[in-house]
C-alpha cells in the first residue's frame, strides 16, 4: 500500500491537534501508543496529508471525536 498524499478538509490540522491536547496527550504519545507513523501525524497536522482510514479511525477513538468534527468541523446528528 502505497502514502495516502491527498489532502485533508482546512482545519482539519487544527482540530486535530486541539483534541490531542484536550485530551491530555502529546503528539508523542499518540504515536508510540497508537503506532502512528511520526512523520504522518506531523502532516496530518499541517494539513500537508490526509489521514488513511485506518489512521481517522483510530485517532477519532483515541481522541473520543467522530470524523466529522476532525474533517469538517461539525458533529453529526444523532438519530431520534
Amino acid at each position: 500500500m502505497g502514502t495516502h498524499k491527498k489532502r485533508p478538509p482546512e482545519g482539519f490540522g487544527k482540530r486535530l491537534r486541539e483534541a490531542i491536547y484536550k485530551r491530555g496527550l502529546s503528539p508523542y504519545e499518540i504515536e508510540k501508543r497508537y503506532n502512528i507513523n511520526h512523520s504522518n501525524l506531523n502532516a496530518y497536522m499541517a494539513e500537508d496529508m490526509a489521514p488513511t482510514v485506518a489512521n481517522l479511525a483510530i485517532l477519532c477513538r483515541v481522541l473520543h471525536v467522530s470524523a466529522d468534527y476532525l474533517l469538517f468541523g461539525k458533529e453529526v446528528e444523532k438519530c431520534k
